[in-house]
């Protein structure tokens, strides 16, 4: 067998193993590789977090979400608790979408969940990506789980 063949193989059987634990109701939305314990998603990429507040700004229902229940758009503002690089600085006059981490719009009961409400400000980190080719941008929600798909009833 050719070493290419046998790479392939290999290969194929890393991603039917990783696609067989991935949680949500679509697992290859959710892939997540497991190394050293430590999760990898997209490769192995380092981040550095600023944190801050996000607050919310709007919540309005989106009529062309794709997901198996209404899904709401929910937009927010940033603002660090200290500086933050140039690169990045205009993020804290924008106003960002808060999605679930495949890409879904959350529902009315996600919102009601985590107590998501315009003019609620809740803890948030800006993570910056400092190596790697993974998500250049990420904002997460410490006590928010951008992964809970209960609202789709799987």
């Amino acid at each position: 067998m050719s070493f290419l063949r046998k790479a392939l193989i290999v290969a194929a059987g890393a991603f039917l193993a990783v696609s067989a634990s991935a949680r949500g109701p679509f697992p290859s939305l959710a892939l997540a590789a497991r190394i050293g314990g430590n999760p990898l998603v997209g490769g192995p990429c380092a981040y550095t977090d600023h944190p801050g507040t996000a607050t919310i700004v709007a919540i309005t229902p989106n009529s062309t979400s794709a997901q198996p229940f209404p899904g709401m758009t929910v937009t927010f503002t940033f603002k660090a608790d200290g500086p933050l690089p140039p690169v990045v600085a205009s993020d804290e006059s924008r106003t960002h979408r808060l999605t679930l981490t495949n890409g879904w719009n959350p529902g009315p009961r996600f919102l009601d969940k985590y107590g998501l409400r315009p003019g609620r400000e809740i803890p948030c980190l800006l993570r910056l990506i400092r190596s790697g080719t993974c998500t250049p941008r990420i904002f997460a929600f410490p006590g928010i789980d951008l992964s809970d798909y209960f609202e789709a009833g799987k």
